[in-house]
């Protein structure tokens, strides 16, 4: 009931945005509201019982179902070689400084044996 008020009194009153839906939505409860309250009074019955009450619906949780997705494909790109040796240029020459004994590397320890 009180849905249905709430819709009729927003499509004939042409409501925008939060502030004027919400103030239907509020007519359309009291609307209801007073027509539960006129039917009791006129029935002596209360409407509302645990026999007629319905449980909320079940409320999936969003994060868990996005857990069990699978991450999106990658992009079908060429991807860049490595030269069978495993040089790739610069970056892999160890400096000189790392070779020998010297004030930057006073025992002599060379970069792969960090």
């Amino acid at each position: 009931m009180g849905e249905a008020s709430t819709t009729k009194i927003a499509r004939r009153s042409d409501a925008q945005g939060f502030v004027e839906n919400r103030t239907t939505a509020i007519e359309g409860g009291t609307i209801a509201g007073n027509a539960r309250k006129a039917l009791e009074a006129k029935t002596g019955q209360s409407v509302v019982s645990k026999s007629n009450f319905l449980t909320a619906p079940a409320v999936f949780d969003v994060l868990e179902d996005t857990a069990t997705m699978r991450p999106p494909k990658p992009d079908k790109r060429p991807r860049a070689r490595l030269p069978k040796d495993g040089s790739i240029g610069p970056a892999n020459v160890e400096p000189h400084f790392l070779h020998a004994k010297s004030a930057c590397n006073p025992h002599g320890i060379s970069a792969g044996s960090y």
